[in-house]
């Protein structure tokens, strides 16, 4: 009997154990598997590396032709040429994309500051328009300066998991919820009083959760009033090591509509400092999917 009793324990105790494992093996460390569908603002900006495009930043489409992201993620001293960025959406997994859009040009916002991070915000127009459904859509934007501290807000994109400063990057859409801090407290953990008067920027933080490298230029979405979520900010910056013990910097908005209107009104005027051959052909760019495969900026 007492043999039979521990054979029960030694069996639960196993299966517990398996429980636990099996659970371990389906979480993500910056987020949970994410459905596109939840999400259909959610972009992977893509460049070319020895060959092949690969995920580079996050952005979100605000109109059809215009998607919204971080100006840290164009180099405009050291531009590519356009052909070598694509835009990629319509699908939770990055090697089952298959609407990809070349780019017409990169609206860097004027008075970006790299060294500060200031104005870190930029419009990519497209050659050709996203055809919008449950997978494709656009986003709001907060368009009215809000406080939305203690709020949770989603975050989403297809960057770096590892937040022991190691790298693994996931196939899947990862998506989390992240708890807006006040200026104030934000500027006190980064020691940076500029912070605390910086309408510009807003930050956002969760113990063991955040954006890492490759998200940059992705969603702060937050619910409005009717429920909806609205684009609230851009991933800008946060800590080399992921892992929520300092905030995350994220580009407001409502502080840049009459920009990205005015930007939208110029549609394409003027040349990005760029060389090389034109962008490729859309159509080409869907054939090509199987190639998807200290203050620190996160692409």
């Amino acid at each position: 009997m007492y043999r039979g009793f521990l054979l029960c324990v030694f069996a639960a105790f196993c299966m517990a154990a398996i429980a636990r494992a099996a659970d371990v093996s389906t979480k993500i460390v910056n987020g949970e598997d994410a459905k596109i569908e939840d999400f259909p603002w959610q972009v992977s900006i893509e460049v070319m590396r020895n060959g092949q495009f690969g995920r580079n930043c996050g952005g979100s489409i605000i109109d059809n032709r215009w998607i919204l992201t971080a100006a840290h993620c164009y180099n405009k001293t050291h531009p590519r040429p356009l052909s070598e960025t694509r835009v990629g959406a319509g699908s939770s997994s990055l090697s089952k994309m298959v609407e990809f859009r070349s780019v017409k040009k990169f609206h860097q916002h004027e008075r970006y500051d790299s060294r500060d991070h200031y104005n870190d915000i930029m419009l990519i127009e497209l050659r050709r328009p996203f055809r919008f459904g449950s997978t494709i859509n656009k986003i709001s934007l907060d368009d009215v300066y809000t406080d939305y501290t203690g709020k949770s807000c989603k975050v989403s994109g297809w960057g770096n998991t590892n937040e022991f400063g190691g790298h693994t990057y996931p196939d899947r859409l990862q998506a989390t919820e992240l708890t807006v801090i006040s200026r104030e407290s934000c500027a006190l953990q980064w020691g940076d009083d500029d912070l605390s008067s910086d309408n510009t920027k807003l930050c956002a933080q969760e113990y063991r959760r955040d954006v890492c490298d490759a998200d940059s230029g992705g969603p702060l979405a937050c619910q409005a009033a009717d429920l909806t979520y609205i684009l609230v900010g851009a991933t800008s910056y946060g800590p080399k090591v992921c892992n929520g013990t300092l905030p995350g910097v994220y580009t407001r908005v409502s502080a840049y509509i009459d920009w990205i209107e005015k930007t939208k009104s110029k549609k394409g005027k003027g040349k990005n400092n760029t060389k090389g051959k034109k962008g490729k052909k859309d159509q080409k760019n869907n054939k090509n999917n199987k190639n998807n495969n200290n203050k620190k900026n996160k692409n």
